[in-house]
């Protein structure tokens, strides 16, 4: 997870290409979602600077597998996905 409100979308792509860089690999999509719909959700976000300054987690999953992919679901819901212009060809 990654706060992106100060970043342009080209900003966002090369974030996704440095990360990606240690896997030999480039960002081809990416999904955004506001802060608030995850703790809408019941979670906790936390910046927690490692692979980026901007870098976050998400805490406070249930223990129950059915509750979790509820919640994963529900992200997905909330979730707008951003296909690379790039990267449309393989889909």
């Amino acid at each position: 997870m990654l706060f992106i409100d100060s970043l342009q979308d080209q900003q966002l792509w090369n974030v996704g290409d440095e990360i990606g860089e240690k896997r030999g690999r480039s960002a081809i999509a990416r999904a955004d979602m506001p802060k608030s719909r995850v703790v809408e959700a019941g979670l906790l976000v936390a910046l927690t600077p490692g692979p980026h300054p901007n870098h976050a987690d998400a805490s406070g999953w249930p223990d129950g597998k059915d509750e979790r992919k509820a919640i994963a679901l529900e992200l997905c819901a909330a979730s707008a996905l951003h296909i690379r212009a790039s990267a449309s060809n393989i889909f």
